[in-house]
């Protein structure tokens, strides 16, 4: 799948192009899906969008790449 490198907040973002979870079996009105990558800390996030428009879904990602990561062994 085809992925664009955007920078945001500072954070090299990788954002997938629009596509159906099921592919050709999804229905045309199916909304397209957006997902968006990225590597901090050596941790893999992940977001995907269905519904939301572009520049929320930037604004949503820039609001969790900010985030620190929460510490599940303390």
């Amino acid at each position: 799948m085809p992925v664009t490198t955007l920078n945001i907040s500072g954070q090299e973002v990788f954002r997938t192009e629009p596509y159906k979870i099921d592919d050709t079996l999804s229905s045309p009105t199916e909304k397209d899906n957006h997902t968006y990558f990225w590597l901090k800390e050596d941790v893999c996030y992940k977001v995907t969008f269905k519904e939301v428009e572009a520049e929320v879904q930037q604004q949503l990602v820039a609001a969790l790449v900010k985030e620190k990561p929460i510490d599940l062994k303390k």
